[in-house]
């Protein structure tokens, strides 16, 4: 007997996955390999890119309008941000700064 893999979308095109493997990462193969290599060029501090990379890996952000406004859960698992390549409803967005959340969402609108 066959067992069914669920379906999911791809947390950067929007395209359906299908492997089990694309699935628990949230990503297909081509946007996994393309994010990987924009996490090596992303110019932001090496913890912020790592921990960009973990909520990625957790399947921690969801589309809301593709390419441009992601809802991404903060590192408490409770409160959510919108979140885009340049700005962030997080305190430290609000304050101005580069967090982990937009170095997240750029790697997937890279």
């Amino acid at each position: 007997m066959t067992a069914t893999v669920a379906r999911r979308t791809c947390t950067r095109c929007g395209r359906q996955l299908t492997s089990a493997k694309s699935v628990a990462l949230g990503r297909g193969p081509v946007c996994d390999r393309k994010t990987r290599l924009a996490a090596a060029s992303v110019e932001a501090k090496p913890e912020q890119v790592a921990k960009a990379l973990e909520l990625l890996a957790d399947g921690a952000v969801e589309t809301l309008r593709p390419g441009r406004v992601w809802l991404v859960v903060a590192s408490n698992g409770v409160d959510r941000y919108r979140t885009a390549p340049m700005a962030c409803t997080c305190p430290a967005g609000v304050r101005g700064r580069r967090c982990y959340h937009e170095v997240a969402v750029s790697l997937l609108a890279a």
